[in-house]
């Protein structure tokens, strides 16, 4: 058989081998209608006693042969044996092996719908107060929404792990939250790629120059640029010719929209003769209190004249080079004692310097 031959295979989860809650990577054990199968793959919070459908292909390593899902979709157990397991399982804190049994043995395979609509009803059985059946079945309620968000991103190549951060961020609420603004999904925490959400965007038909867009895209580009150069800011006029090449936006419309984001703090401009630069939010204030505590450092320091050259020359590895200015800065921190410590700190240098005399990235 083909490795990379994609195939269809459902069944029961009958066991959770691994899981990874920040990645989403899981291994399970699938009961299938020809025997068990080891399932690996970004599997979010698949529980035990769900019933899925995975698409993928068969591997063969140090584990032996192995399923691994590319996609998969997951529909709540219907019989009520398999309703008594996925409860038995833990997944809803509150029930155990006892109250799910008498749980099913009094709603049967109403049982979910119970939990969902009249979660009340569980305090008939003995044994669960009203607090805890509503916390029963909010609980419930926010598994069934990273469910739900789980198929909606599904659709669009985005990780099962964006799902259960975007849960947590914005609770049940969450999917309904992001197909009103999808490029939130490119925001601080998530950081799903601009493209994706985009995509997203483009399908829930969110207009070209809708102002969501516009300022994700230009986030995205600041955040690149910080990335790949280490400038916490753009000039002006670079900025608006590569966020226009990426959105397709004329030049009026972004604009309009990058003057709405600087008034509302979405966005900075910092002024220097030269020009104007653009900063997001949370580069400008960490800029500033960066510079504010360097101020309070100089007030509280004095240079006591010491070369300390030897030390910076010691610690310009693999290729790098510092300039005159930084040397100056180096050198002037050192003597300030801006820096103090032992050798191992001065070699740690190197890692917060600037690779060059760009502008945007505070030493």
């Amino acid at each position: 058989m083909d490795e990379r031959e994609m195939l269809t295979i459902s069944g029961e989860i009958i066991a959770v081998i691994y899981r990874d809650e920040k990645k989403g990577f899981g291994v399970v054990v699938l009961q299938t209608e020809n025997g068990e199968e080891s399932v690996i793959g970004d599997l979010g919070n698949a529980e035990e006693g769900e019933d899925i459908e995975c698409i993928g292909y068969y591997t063969q390593g140090n584990y032996g042969r192995q399923f691994r899902c590319e996609h998969w979709e997951r529909s709540l157990p219907s019989t009520t044996a398999a309703i008594q397991k996925y409860l038995a399982s833990g997944i809803i804190k509150g029930i155990g092996k006892k109250k799910a049994k008498a749980i099913v043995e009094r709603f049967g395979e109403a049982t979910f719908d119970v939990i969902e609509n009249d979660p009340e009803m569980l305090a008939e059985i003995s044994g669960i107060r009203r607090a805890t059946a509503l916390d029963i079945s909010e609980q419930f309620k926010q598994q069934y929404a990273v469910k739900g968000l789980s198929v909606f991103f599904m659709q669009y190549g985005i990780p099962l792990s964006a799902a259960v951060t975007a849960n947590r961020r914005w609770g049940s609420g969450a999917e309904e939250l992001i197909r009103s603004n999808p490029y939130l999904l490119c925001g601080e925490g998530l950081r799903v790629s601009f493209e994706k959400a985009d995509s997203v965007g483009r399908s829930l038909g969110i207009a070209m120059d809708s102002a969501l867009r516009v300022k994700a895209g230009i986030g995205e580009v600041l955040r690149q640029e910080m990335a790949e150069s280490k400038h916490t800011c753009l000039p002006a006029e670079l900025l608006a010719r590569k966020s226009c090449a990426l959105l397709g936006t004329d030049r009026a419309a972004y604009e309009a929209i990058l003057a709405d984001a600087l008034e509302g703090g979405e966005m900075y401009c910092y002024e220097k003769p030269g020009g104007k630069f653009i900063m997001l939010r949370d580069q400008f204030r960490a800029e500033s209190y960066i510079s504010r505590r360097l101020s309070v450092m100089s007030s509280l320091s004095y240079d006591n004249k010491i070369d300390f050259s030897e030390v910076i020359d010691s610690i310009q590895q693999d290729g790098l080079v510092y300039d005159e200015k930084q040397r100056e800065a180096i050198n002037l921190s050192l003597s300030c004692g801006f820096l103090i410590g032992n050798q191992n700190i001065y070699l740690s240098l190197w890692r917060i310097i600037l690779y060059g005399d760009g502008d945007g990235f505070t030493t």
